[in-house]
């Protein structure tokens, strides 16, 4: 195995990290916030504000990592660990595919989707854009989700073309989670209500 290949298999594994953590927290956000009024009314009653505020806290760090795994490979003098240093570095080693440059294709023109909140208000607080009124903007869900099947897929096929075994990251359970978070707030709530009942 060449130095290179190993220096390459080290970046992509440190970058499949990346992207793990960041479906992670898109996962643990939709388990709390995009399972219903039932699940809703569980968090209102149990801490509003707390998780109102983990809310914003969520969606904005989605911007965040999205924009670091999309931003170019080199800027200034920064050499980034993104879609496009790995693509990068696998042309080098003449290890690219049609696959691995769609999926990179695709993972970068989501970020123009985000561009506008990351650059706004996100990692810049421009004043002209705080001191507007925030109109709702349309988010498709099918977007979001199609950017997380590409990020996946391109860390596939990356790893297909350097030898490395493939991951499915759709899934991140884990003991503790948010879904156990909601379990035990149901519980509570469940056991406070016949409670009261009984008085």
């Amino acid at each position: 195995m060449t130095d290179e290949l190993e220096v390459l298999r080290g970046d992509f594994s440190a970058f499949r990290d990346e992207c793990v953590w960041c479906r992670v927290v898109f996962n643990t956000h939709q388990a709390l916030f995009d399972q219903g009024d039932e699940v809703d009314q569980v968090l209102r009653e149990s801490a509003a504000w707390f998780f109102h505020d983990y809310s914003v806290i969520s969606q904005e760090y989605h911007v965040v990592q999205v924009g670091r795994l999309t931003e170019r490979a080199d800027n200034g003098r920064n050499r980034n660990l993104t879609v496009e240093h790995i693509e990068n570095s696998l042309e080098s080693l003449e290890k690219s595919s049609d696959e691995v440059s769609e999926l990179a294709r695709r993972l970068v023109k989501y970020r123009g989707r985000i561009d506008h909140s990351r650059n706004k208000l996100v990692a810049h607080r421009d004043v002209p854009t705080l001191r507007k009124p925030r109109q709702p903007r349309t988010w498709p869900s099918a977007e979001v989700y199609n950017f997380f099947s590409d990020l996946n897929a391109f860390c596939d096929a990356v790893a297909n073309q350097i030898g490395m075994e493939p991951l499915d990251f759709s899934a991140t359970p884990a003991k503790g989670d948010a879904l156990d978070l909601i379990k035990l707030l149901r519980s509570k709530r469940a056991s406070e209500i016949g409670s009261n009942s009984s008085d």
